[in-house]
């Protein structure tokens, strides 16, 4: 059983680098998360999935790993649920 909520908030993650958190699925321990991940700079952006990983987080999936400057891919987080959420 799990609770949908259309975020569409602008997360800080690092220079050159614009994250959109989208959507979220809420359930009784887990969260999944869908952000829009684009390359906001003037340089092609490497990304890793190991790079997203923070303590809580389970899984990471990045639709495309490398950007070049303008575009965009689907990033997606399965953590564990905060007591404050």
């Amino acid at each position: 059983d799990m609770e949908m909520r259309e975020i569409g908030q602008d997360l800080a993650l690092w220079a050159g680098a614009r994250l959109t958190l989208q959507r979220a699925w809420m359930g009784a321990g887990l969260v999944g998360e869908k952000f829009q991940l684009a390359n906001a700079g003037t340089e092609p952006l490497a990304l890793s999935e190991r790079d997203l990983f923070k303590p809580g987080v389970m899984a990471v999936s990045l639709e495309q790993a490398n950007l070049r400057p303008g575009e965009a891919t689907n990033l997606f987080v399965i953590r564990e649920r905060r007591p404050n959420e």
